[in-house]
């Protein structure tokens, strides 16, 4: 990951700006740990020198109870 790498997800009311290598890893476990069923999809990458830029598709299928029909 680059140095200078920041992620913002949406969180309200504002979103969170996540700094940096240590920072983004964390928010990102913490997001997969409160959402063991989410997954995303790649969409589109574009790397130029040192720089990508990319889109995705965010999937969450909530688990189903025993009593869900």
């Amino acid at each position: 990951m680059h140095r200078r790498l920041w992620f913002e997800n949406t969180s309200p009311p504002d979103g969170i700006r996540s700094t940096g290598r240590d920072e983004v890893i964390a928010a990102f476990r913490e997001f997969f740990a409160q959402s063991p069923n989410a997954h995303f999809d790649l969409e589109d990458l574009v790397v130029a020198d040192d720089r990508a830029f990319l889109t995705w598709r965010y999937d969450c299928v909530a688990k189903r109870s025993r009593s869900d029909p």
